[in-house]
């Protein structure tokens, strides 16, 4: 028998879909701490001006945290308003973000891919481990154009076993 995505995954919307214009928006952070990996889906409307996607490591659910670098697959094809996410071309950027491109890449997707190795290894300036085991999107505001977004997380495998019914809540502590 063949299990479904919400039975094998937990599914969180993290950003309902929503106009940016003029004030930055701070995705739901993802619990890393029951979940090993998280992958955040994040769709573009028109693009009016410049925004800043970045990912944020943090010790709690809506906290902005601490920037962190992050690698990204990119929709490269598709009609108006329809895109395709290509899996070959896996993009790392620092912790400065990701600015997609004004006017080209309108109407996209993309999606950030987060392991839990990753949040645990990141370390403060004197090299000492930090205690954040919430990672999430922060939607950077393009000043005062509109400019539509969504979040959504697909959370995989997580790190107890549990009844598919059951999944641990990837939001709550």
């Amino acid at each position: 028998m063949s299990r479904r995505l919400c039975q094998i995954a937990k599914v969180v919307s993290c950003l309902a879909p929503i106009d940016i214009n003029n004030v930055a928006q701070q995705c739901a952070n993802v619990n890393m701490a029951k979940y090993d990996h998280v992958s955040f889906i994040v769709s573009l409307g028109a693009i009016a001006a410049d925004s800043i996607i970045t990912m944020n490591y943090a010790t709690g659910t809506l906290i902005a945290g601490t920037p962190m670098g992050f690698s990204y697959y990119d929709a490269t094809a598709g009609a108006p308003l329809v895109s395709v996410v290509d899996s070959a071309a896996l993009t790392p950027v620092g912790a400065g973000g990701y600015t997609p491109a004004n006017a080209t890449e309108d109407d996209v997707c993309i999606v950030i891919e987060v392991s839990a190795q990753e949040v645990r290894t990141v370390v403060d300036a004197a090299g000492v481990a930090l205690n954040n085991t919430y990672v999430g999107v922060r939607m950077g505001s393009p000043g005062v154009n509109a400019y539509l977004v969504s979040v959504v997380a697909i959370c995989q495998w997580n790190r107890y076993e549990a009844d598919p019914n059951y999944m641990p809540n990837p939001i709550a502590a």
